[in-house]
């Protein structure tokens, strides 16, 4: 899915990309070299699993979790992870993005 909100001054970068069932969007900065990509793959994983298998893998202790509209967020310094409807959701990059920006990306997919 595509997200309804995007973040101020981010645009679309390229075609999105699909392959083994994953689909990958970038977004990059309108104003410098900033960018962020939006990950979707099918997975098995509830919250629990997202959080022992990939947040405290790639994090540590070192992420904040957010409950916004059902959705349990996992972020990390303007990356976050979070699993829908069994499809797992990553967002990776150097973008600066804040806690509202993830959570309003979260919820608009």
């Amino acid at each position: 899915s595509y997200p309804e909100y995007r973040p101020d001054g981010y645009s679309l970068s390229g075609p999105i990309a699909y392959s083994q069932g994953e689909v990958d969007i970038k977004f990059a900065s309108n104003s410098g070299p900033q960018n962020f990509s939006i990950k979707q793959s099918k997975t098995s994983w509830d919250s629990s699993a997202v959080q022992e298998n990939y947040v405290e893998q790639k994090w540590g202790d070192d992420y904040m979790p957010y409950s916004e509209h059902g959705l349990t967020i996992y972020a990390h310094d303007g990356n976050a992870v979070w699993v829908n409807g069994g499809i797992l959701y990553t967002i990776e990059g150097d973008a600066p993005l804040s806690a509202s920006q993830i959570r309003s990306l979260a919820t608009s997919l």
